[in-house]
């Protein structure tokens, strides 16, 4: 796991949105926790999709991922100015 997060609950919970009434968090930020490029994290996510309960994983719709990405964008824009 990636240290630079390990160390640091609360810019963990920063990763975590609610979707759909439940916590969620993206693919690219899991892969950079554990320290895998996105491509690589999907592909043992593949390669392993049994070990996956199926409400582990789902697809955001285009929607859903803007939404989160304006959330992202304010957050930083808010940090930055702090």
């Amino acid at each position: 796991m990636n240290s630079e997060y390990a160390n640091n609950f609360e810019d963990l919970s920063k990763l975590i949105y609610i979707v759909r009434g439940v916590m969620v968090m993206l693919y690219a930020d899991l892969a950079s926790i554990y320290g895998y490029t996105t491509k690589a994290f999907n592909q043992q996510v593949k390669n392993n999709i049994e070990k996956f309960d199926a409400d582990f994983r789902f697809q955001l719709t285009k929607n859903e991922y803007e939404e989160i990405l304006r959330s992202k964008i304010l957050t930083s824009k808010q940090s930055a100015t702090n």
